[in-house]
């Protein structure tokens, strides 16, 4: 069942979603245009190269002024009447982006399968030049 067709009711929108993984710089996904989470977590996976990671074991929160952080969930996208009410109600932007909480451990293992590759192309490239 593809993620579009378990959310009819919310529309569309074409428009800029800032997000931000955890231990990172805040994000934008330009003209975003999905209709439901699974849309934007498809869309964070394949900018942030999170393909080892299941969109399940993560999860993307709001943060309203002065209040603790509110999940993400399809039912509350559904009760903010979609995206485009969701940025305007929350004042989603590069100061106060989604929030993107990975399972714990993640961050640390991305960070050793970089720090193998790049640990890798140093040796491939230090044994090529003598």
């Amino acid at each position: 069942m593809s993620s579009s067709s378990s959310s009819p009711h919310l529309a569309k929108i074409t428009s800029d979603v800032w997000y931000q993984v955890e231990k990172r710089k805040p994000a934008k996904i330009k003209d975003f245009s999905g209709r439901d989470v699974d849309d934007l977590k498809a869309d964070i996976q394949k900018k942030e190269l999170l393909e080892a990671t299941p969109t399940s074991t993560w999860g993307l929160y709001v943060k309203p002024q002065e209040a603790d952080e509110i999940e993400l969930t399809e039912k509350f996208l559904i009760d903010s009447d979609g995206f485009g009410n969701l940025i305007k109600q929350y004042c989603i932007d590069s100061e106060n982006p989604i929030l993107v909480r990975l399972p714990d451990g993640m961050y640390g293992r991305l960070l050793s399968i970089f720090q193998f590759w790049v640990c890798r192309l140093l040796a491939t490239t230090l044994s090529h030049a003598f």
